[in-house]
């Protein structure tokens, strides 16, 4: 089967809460579309430590929006594919989900089995390997002692690369460096599960997916090449940095992170060595919270102001305009954002310290938020030891749309904050992923296509 020849490029980004799709034309050296859908797939269970989605629901909604974007760019010519990363679903033979999506949010691996100990603390023990709740490795280790692995299930994937196997009709899943780091008790070195953790902890090897650190193209969906997942991570990092060596990419979604390109180099304890493209590593920091945080906020006036007897409207706008306000006052008001912990310390909670009568305002407080997010990344990567970066991208509505949190960024990195003028980064990322994978462009063409507010284009 033949490749067409459209040379416009479409990228697919499976998010926690949306589904978004980015169309890239590296001939113009441009981004000429994006759109978002919802990710409704969310399901209920009354153990709150479970965060599960439905994967059909995701695939059929993601495969709607892949064919609403061909029909209205049929130049499409290659299709890339990234998502949430860290969460696992089950397959079995025949390439079909048989369990739900067990995201990366999922706290199953920090609850205490018969015994008093958590799978994360059996893993430590076992591996000497320090794994965090909502890795694939930990949520599946916890399946596996609490039985609830499906008995027809042969292997597990990211829903992501479930995707691709859906869309191009594999049945065995192929899984990137950049998605199987994700699952923890990864030699990243090696591009290959560590096995002895695994044989200590029962996992027969044929259960693991197959790892490739190669760029590669999987099959075809509607006679167009589709590119083999990547991890959101890695994907927004090629969708948002220009200039790869010298940049410093933070992004806020549900969650936040910090990534910079690393040569191998040990990443110390709050930093991961993620495989990368091309030989290349990124050293990443997750803050669990991230945009949460502001969103916790906003949530927390919004119900006071419906109480209140007024109409229960988002208020991100009056927050922007309070910690704007707020920045010109000498009182600070300190707030430690980790409300929902961090990978290390699935317990730990934020705080809200020194409290006084001339700081203990809402635009304090907004302001306070807000630059406890930015303070969590930047100390994240103080930590690694590497401070070369000269260049720092921000990306993610939250950063787009918060001229407050513009600012601090810039103030506590002391860089100058360049903002993408792409939309959905991570899947415009996958769309430039794809658009070299296929052999369409190389990898200097398709960097033309990002620019920064203010550019000229």
């Amino acid at each position: 089967m033949q490749q067409t020849n459209g040379g416009l490029i479409l990228g697919l980004d499976i998010g926690t809460t949306t589904i978004s799709a980015a169309v890239a034309d590296p001939e113009a050296g441009r981004q000429i579309g994006a759109d978002t859908v919802q990710n409704d797939s969310g399901l209920l269970f009354l153990e709150k430590f479970r965060r599960e989605q439905d994967p059909e629901r995701i695939i059929s909604a993601a495969i709607r929006l892949a064919e609403t974007v061909l029909e209205e760019y049929p130049g499409i010519g290659a299709i890339g594919v990234t998502g949430q990363m860290h969460g696992i679903v089950y397959i079995n033979a025949e390439g079909k989900a048989v369990s739900n999506l067990m995201t990366w949010q999922d706290g199953r691996a920090a609850e205490h089995l018969p015994g008093g100990n958590t799978a994360c603390e059996i893993i430590r023990r076992r591996t000497g390997r320090e794994i965090s709740p909502g890795y694939g490795f930990a949520t599946h280790y916890y399946n596996q002692l609490a039985g609830l692995v499906p008995e027809d299930a042969v292997s597990f994937c990211t829903i992501m690369d479930y995707l691709v196997m859906r869309m191009t009709g594999r049945k065995i899943p192929v899984v990137h460096a950049s998605n199987a780091a994700g699952f923890g008790l990864f030699d990243s070195t090696r591009c290959s599960f560590e096995p002895r953790a695994a044989a200590a902890l029962g996992i027969e090897p044929a259960f693991l997916p197959s790892v490739t650190g190669k760029s590669l193209i999987m099959g075809y969906f509607r006679k167009i090449p589709v590119a083999i997942a990547i991890g959101d991570n890695q994907a927004a990092f090629i969708g948002a940095v220009r200039e790869e060596e010298a940049g410093l990419l933070v992004n806020f979604g549900t969650g936040s992170q910090i990534s910079f390109i690393a040569h191998g180099e040990k990443s110390g304890d709050s930093l991961e060595l993620r495989p990368f493209v091309g030989e290349r590593y990124l050293l990443s920091g997750s803050a669990l919270c991230g945009g949460r945080a502001y969103a916790m906020l906003e949530r927390f006036f919004r119900e006071y102001a419906e109480a209140a007897g007024f109409p229960a409207e988002s208020q991100y706008a009056v927050l922007n305009k309070l910690a704007e306000k707020a920045r010109r006052e000498k009182a600070v008001l300190p707030v430690q954002t980790t409300f929902c912990g961090t990978r290390k310390n699935p317990e730990l909670r934020g705080s809200i310290l020194e409290i006084g009568e001339e700081n203990f305002t809402p635009g304090q407080m907004a302001l306070g938020f807000l630059r406890g997010m930015a303070r969590e990344l930047y100390d994240l990567y103080r930590s690694g030891g590497q401070h070369k970066a000269k260049m720092l991208v921000a990306s993610g509505n939250a950063v787009q749309k918060n001229p407050v949190l513009q600012e601090l960024l810039a103030d506590v990195f002391e860089m100058e904050l360049r903002i993408p003028v792409v939309r959905e980064e991570a899947a415009f990322g996958a769309s430039l992923f794809a658009a070299v994978c296929s052999g369409l462009y190389s990898v200097e063409e398709v960097k033309t296509c990002i620019h920064y507010q203010g550019e000229l284009i």
